[in-house]
């Protein structure tokens, strides 16, 4: 029904060849040694054959004579362009839809390793709060690091998010995540705020973890998440309606990244 659709005004074209050359068959039919033979085909018997040319079944129940000859060629020769032509966009048609697929599973599939590795990296850092909390210490040594700094695999998933929601959004593709939109922004939520919950009980158990590294490292998480956020809201319904019925997601965001940043 679809590919009807699609093609309703070629096979409009098509029926009405049939039609008009059914026609010219019957005024044909008029002059002596034109037509087609036997008998005295009625209009119905013109149109049958007309058919039958233009696909090309020839049942040899009737034949052309004279003129018409010529009309049988070229309805021939049409009818074989036609079918040749719309099996190759039913092929096309089939390709394109196989090729959207294909497009939108590995969309999909680089978008839930996305959000599987901010779930990762929160199991992670909800691990060290709960070290830090049991042992009141930590390596000092590690915020003065880059990849071996907590915080750097939270700046990295989100940076990898940030980087993949641009490309989306520059290839006008961003809709085909509308349905894990939601995990998206919930991951990214959780994330931010374990962030400042590791934070704030480095800060109550006075431990001298900011470092010039750290503390860039907190920004630089703070800034792309307000980006991550900010493409959320224009390109889905968290624009204007509330995030889990309570507030604006871009807000609440913002609002994270303000703890996160604050006294650093």
């Amino acid at each position: 029904m679809n590919l009807i659709r699609t093609y309703w005004k070629p096979i409009t074209i098509f029926f009405f060849a049939i039609f008009f050359f059914a026609i010219g068959y019957w005024v044909l039919g008029e002059f002596t040694g034109n037509g087609i033979v036997p008998g005295e085909p009625s209009f119905l018997d013109y149109l049958y054959f007309s058919l039958v040319t233009v696909s090309s079944l020839g049942y040899g129940d009737y034949q052309p004579i004279g003129l018409s000859r010529i009309l049988v060629a070229i309805e021939v020769l049409g009818g074989l362009f036609f079918i040749a032509y719309f099996v190759s966009k039913i092929l096309s048609v089939k390709q394109e839809e196989m090729l959207a697929y294909v497009k939108s599973s590995k969309i999909m599939d680089a978008i839930n390793d996305r959000i599987t590795a901010i779930r990762e990296t929160k199991e992670y850092l909800s691990d060290y709060r709960r070290i830090i909390r049991e042992e009141k210490e930590t390596n000092l040594v590690q915020f003065k690091m880059q990849k071996g700094n907590p915080f750097y695999d939270a700046k990295r998933v989100i940076d990898s998010l940030l980087g993949y929601l641009c490309h989306l959004r520059e290839i006008d593709e961003l809709s085909t995540i509308k349905k894990s939109i939601y995990r998206v922004s919930l991951q990214l939520e959780e994330l931010i705020a374990i962030i400042n919950k590791v934070k704030n009980i480095l800060d109550n158990d006075n431990i001298d973890w900011k470092t010039p590294r750290t503390i860039q490292l907190l920004e630089e998480i703070g800034q792309s998440s307000k980006m991550i956020a900010n493409i959320i809201s224009e390109e889905t319904k968290y624009e204007d309606s509330r995030y889990k019925g309570a507030v604006i997601y871009e807000d609440l965001i913002k609002k994270h990244v303000e703890k996160l940043t604050n006294n650093v």
